[in-house]
C-alpha cells in the first residue's frame, strides 16, 4: 500500500501535468513601465479564469499577426456572451505568440466603472498611449485639443511600435453601449475617435452586440414588430400596456424562434435606462392617445443622443372613399376623421414634437399614410 509521501509524489505530479495542458495566459512580461494604470480597471472585469475559449483567442492572436488584413476586426456576440471576459483577458494575458510583436491598449466601455463617454476614452488612451511613446501624459485645456492629441498620439505609438519591429493593436469592448455621444450639430462618440485609417499598421478591435435591440411601443398583437425581425437585422422588444394584446402577440410567434419579445407596459413609463437604445419606434400608437407628449419624451429619453425615433400615422384627413352618394361620402370622412381627430393630423405634427422636447441630437422620423378605399378604375376615370 503506498505509503503518505507516495501519494503527494504522485498528486503533484498530476497537477504539474495538468498546468502543461493549458494554454498559457500568463502576463505579458513587458516592462512596467508600459504597463498602463487601466490595467488595474481590466482586472477587475476579467474573469479568473478564462474556459473553452481557445479557438477565439487563435483567432484574435492571428488578427493581430496577420500582414494581409484590415485595419480593423469587428467581434460580435449577443449580450452576456462572455465578449468582455475573453478580451479583458487577452488583453491582460497576451498569448506568447504576440510578446514582443503586439503592444496592446484598450478600452472597455463599463458604466459601473464610469467608463462609457467620449471624454473617459480619451483620457484614459492618452495615458496608456503616453506609455508606449516615453512622454509624459499632458493636460489639455479643451476638448478639441485632446482629441487632436489623441490622433496624434495614435500616430505617433503606432510608429513607435513599427519602429521596434512590432505592431500597436488598440481593443475596445462594448461599443454598441457608447453613452459619450454629444448632443447637437458637434456630435460624436467614441467610435469617432477612431482613426479612420490606423497607421503604421495599427489594428483595431471592436466588439459589440451584432444586432442591438429596438423597442416597438404600442406594439399591438405584434404584427410590425414581428415584420421587422423578418426583414432586418434586427430583435425587437415589443411593448404594449393591454396583457390580452401581449398575450397575444406572444402566441403568434411561439415557436417560430425570431429574435423578439414581448412586455406589458405603459408607453409613457417605459422600464429602460435612460439612452438605452439606438433607435425606437411607435406605429399607429399616437393616434390613440389624448396626449402624446408624455409617450414621445418616453422614446426620446430611451433613445441614445443623435438615435432615431420613428413615428408613423395613418392620415385619416386625406382619406378617399369612391361613393356615388357624394354627400354620404363626406359624412362618412367627416365623422372619421373626427372620432380619430388626433390620428388624423398626428404625421404633420411629429417635427413639433422634436422642437418640443429639444431635438438632443436625435433623429426624429414621422412617416404619415393615406388610408384609401376606392374602385382604382373608377378613380382613374
Amino acid at each position: 500500500m503506498p505509503g503518505l509521501k507516495e501519494k503527494r509524489f504522485w498528486q503533484r505530479l498530476r497537477e504539474a501535468a495538468a498546468e502543461e495542458e493549458r494554454p498559457d495566459y500568463s502576463p505579458d512580461p513587458m516592462p512596467l513601465g508600459r504597463r498602463s494604470r487601466y490595467l488595474r480597471q481590466v482586472e477587475r472585469i476579467a474573469p479568473p479564469e478564462l474556459v473553452g475559449r481557445e479557438a477565439e483567442v487563435v483567432e484574435l492572436t492571428e488578427f493581430c499577426l496577420e500582414s494581409d488584413c484590415g485595419p480593423y476586426g469587428w467581434w460580435q456576440a449577443p449580450a452576456w456572451s462572455g465578449k468582455s471576459a475573453l478580451l479583458s483577458t487577452f488583453v491582460l494575458h497576451p498569448p506568447e505568440e504576440l510578446r514582443g510583436r503586439v503592444h496592446l491598449v484598450s478600452f472597455f466601455v463599463t458604466a459601473r466603472l464610469a467608463q462609457d463617454t467620449h471624454a473617459a476614452f480619451t483620457a484614459v488612451l492618452l495615458e496608456q498611449l503616453a506609455d508606449l511613446t516615453g512622454q509624459e501624459a499632458t493636460s489639455t485645456p479643451t476638448e478639441i485639443d485632446r482629441e487632436a492629441l489623441l490622433l496624434d498620439q495614435f500616430e505617433q505609438a503606432a510608429h513607435v511600435c513599427q519602429a521596434e519591429g512590432g505592431r500597436l493593436v488598440l481593443v475596445v469592448d462594448g461599443l454598441d453601449e457608447d453613452r459619450g455621444v454629444v448632443p447637437g450639430q458637434d456630435a460624436h462618440s467614441i467610435a469617432g475617435l477612431l482613426p479612420s485609417h490606423p497607421p503604421a499598421g495599427m489594428r483595431v478591435i471592436v466588439a459589440g452586440r451584432p444586432n442591438p435591440p429596438l423597442p416597438d411601443a404600442g406594439c399591438g398583437f405584434g404584427a410590425e414588430a414581428i415584420e421587422l425581425t423578418r426583414t432586418g437585422e434586427v430583435d425587437v422588444i415589443g411593448i404594449d400596456n393591454s396583457l390580452a394584446m401581449i398575450e397575444e402577440a406572444r402566441r403568434r410567434v411561439s415557436g417560430t424562434g425570431l429574435p423578439i419579445s414581448f412586455s406589458p407596459a405603459d408607453a409613457a413609463d417605459l422600464p429602460f435606462p435612460d439612452n438605452h437604445f439606438d433607435a425606437c419606434q411607435a406605429q399607429t400608437l399616437l393616434g390613440h392617445i389624448a396626449d402624446p407628449h408624455p409617450v414621445v419624451s418616453e422614446l426620446v429619453r430611451v433613445t441614445r443622443p443623435c438615435g432615431r425615433v420613428v413615428l408613423l400615422e395613418l392620415d385619416q384627413g386625406s382619406t378617399l372613399l369612391d361613393h356615388p352618394d357624394r354627400a354620404t361620402t363626406r359624412i362618412v370622412i367627416q365623422a372619421l376623421t373626427e372620432s380619430l381627430s388626433l390620428m388624423s393630423c398626428r404625421a404633420g405634427q411629429a417635427p413639433g414634437h422634436e422642437r418640443d422636447h429639444g431635438d438632443g441630437g436625435h433623429g426624429f422620423v414621422g412617416v404619415g399614410s393615406a388610408f384609401v378605399v376606392a374602385d382604382q378604375a373608377a378613380v382613374a376615370g
